[in-house]
């Protein structure tokens, strides 16, 4: 795993904490 990748998943999982709903209505989803 390279460190971009790393940080990819380190955002997501500070999204997934701070719950879908922002990234829903940004219609990331």
């Amino acid at each position: 795993m390279n460190p971009e990748q790393f940080i990819e998943k380190n955002v997501e999982a500070k999204l997934i904490k701070l719950g879908f709903s922002s990234s829903i209505c940004s219609g990331q989803l």
